[in-house]
């Protein structure tokens, strides 16, 4: 068969191949060379025992030889049967009021009760989940190379498809190799000896790095083949170019694994997390003053709408009787009895405190109702914990506490069933301080610091006592004058150079 290239007469059709090369650089990793590890006073982060004193506690009001009666604006005085400076004996009928109002206050006041305990219930609930947080961590991981070879392959050959559109023959191809009519026409006659009819071959050149199978793909480009037969039955060639799609399979190469970073933890830096945690903790304290309020409130209203009449509990003298529209707006008592006794707190300290608080000792107490600050005296103390004591410290919670008790003068303002603060001093002496907890880490049971020596790092075992809050007590090993590093850094290992730092430096670095 005469065959002829219709169009531009040639003997050799040459297909240059331009290889698009990326113009990117390699990229290469290299582990940064270890530098000095920062160091920062201990001063900074530390305090003197005596800084820590301060113990805080709260508890509810109870009377001794007093009564008060009080009178809210849900509640109508329907009659008052004492005078002031009358003695009176226990079980004298004082005042009779009519409670239909303090019923529907009542509800309300339940209702708010228990979504304060829900709230408070839900504060904890997110406590734990920020104790349950780990700081976050991104470590260079740098893989084993495979040795991966890309070795050239024979150019100029079919390295897989049909010649069909739907698959297209791969033709592995070199930027120097040339395609001729023979060559067109073998890859034509390829097709035609699966399909007799066919009329055209679909070629998708592929070249590829180093010529090799297994090697990236730098270009591709297709070449339609067909052939037309003119009136005197010769049969001419013809071709375009047409951008090929190449799939996966062709696509597909090996490479050396890159270094990654290994991420671990949370979202949440260490310094985070401990702004999370004490932020939280304050929630929760103050959602329990939230629920001690409301409970006082209902357990006030409870008794609103059970006494319709009051009698006197106690013997003594009627000191005042005040008129029931005044005392509903000022919340001062509407009736006043004395036996000749005052107020009494119930609190509790901890197990950490025992034996620096005496009988006799002044304390400062403060009326959540009123806010006014009293003095109250220590008139008893305990050698015996208790399990149920409605007190907050702010020293370590994971411990016992004792109950003590305070008494208040019977002028003071306060009321029966209220919640108040106690404020007291220890007056402890400490031969230690207090370190954040951030700088100690623990092994086999000991706490040790990484200290700065004649420029180098050290690791010392220290002499630890009791925790308070986020703060760790060192008794032993340490001094205030000392430098420490943080000790979770990459770098941080014993001998290491050292750096002298300023406190900021450390929440400007990312370990």
């Amino acid at each position: 068969m005469n065959k002829t290239v219709k169009g531009i007469i040639i003997a050799v059709v040459s297909v240059a191949v331009l290889a698009g090369l990326a113009a990117g650089g390699l990229l290469i990793y290299k582990k940064a060379s270890a530098g000095a590890v920062k160091v920062y006073q201990v001063s900074n982060f530390a305090m003197m025992g005596s800084d820590m004193m301060g113990s805080e506690t709260s508890g509810m009001v109870t009377l001794d030889n007093l009564q008060r009666v009080q009178v809210s604006d849900t509640q109508q005085v329907t009659g008052i049967f004492v005078e002031e400076g009358q003695e009176v004996k226990k079980g004298d009928k004082l005042v009779s009021f009519d409670t239909t109002l303090s019923d529907i206050e009542l509800k309300k006041s339940e209702i708010n009760l228990e979504r304060t305990k829900l709230q408070l219930e839900q504060a904890k609930k997110e406590l734990r989940r920020i104790n349950s947080l780990s700081p976050y961590s991104s470590v260079l991981v740098t893989p084993e190379p495979l040795g991966i070879v890309y070795t050239p392959h024979e150019t100029k050959v079919v390295i897989a498809g049909e010649g069909t559109s739907d698959s297209p023959y791969y033709y592995l191809w070199d930027e120097n190799d040339t395609l001729n009519i023979s060559d067109m026409d073998e890859l034509l006659s390829a097709v035609r000896s699966t399909d007799p009819e066919a009329a055209e071959v679909w070629v998708t050149f592929v070249v590829r790095e180093n010529n090799a199978l297994n090697a990236p793909v730098l270009r591709s480009f297709g070449l339609l083949i067909s052939e037309e037969t003119d009136e005197s039955g010769s049969a001419d060639l013809v071709w375009s170019f047409y951008e090929p799609v190449l799939s996966e399979e062709i696509m597909a190469y090996e490479e050396e694994p890159e270094p990654y970073y290994q991420e671990s933890g949370s979202p949440y830096t260490s310094k985070q997390i401990s702004e999370m945690r004490a932020a939280q903790q304050n929630t929760i304290k103050d959602l329990e003053i939230a629920v001690q309020m409301a409970q006082v409130d209902f357990d006030r209203m409870q008794m609103e709408v059970n006494d319709g009449t009051v009698v006197s509990k106690i013997d003594g003298i009627v000191k005042a009787v005040r008129d029931p529209e005044t005392c509903a707006m000022t919340g001062e008592p509407l009736i006043e009895l004395s036996g000749g006794g005052g107020y009494l707190i119930d609190v509790a300290m901890s197990e950490m405190e025992l034996g620096t608080l005496q009988v006799g000792d002044t304390v400062m107490v403060q009326s959540w109702q009123s806010g006014e600050m009293l003095e109250g005296t220590v008139v008893e103390t305990s050698e015996y914990p208790t399990t149920s004591a409605n007190s907050w410290s702010s020293g370590n919670q994971n411990v016992s506490y004792y109950p003590f008790k305070v008494a208040v003068s019977e002028d003071a303002n306060l009321q029966e069933y209220e919640w108040v603060g106690v404020t007291y001093s220890t007056n402890r002496t400490t031969d230690g301080f207090y370190l954040q907890k951030m700088f100690v880490r623990s092994e086999s049971g000991r706490s040790y610091v990484y200290v700065e020596k004649d420029g180098r790092l050290e690791q010392r075992f220290i002499s630890t006592g009791a925790a308070q809050w986020d703060n760790l007590m060192v008794k032993g090993g340490l001094s205030m004058n000392d430098w420490i590093a943080f000790p979770y850094g990459s770098d941080t290992v014993a001998g290491a150079d050292t750096e002298h730092a300023d406190v900021q430096d450390l929440y400007d670095v990312k370990y």
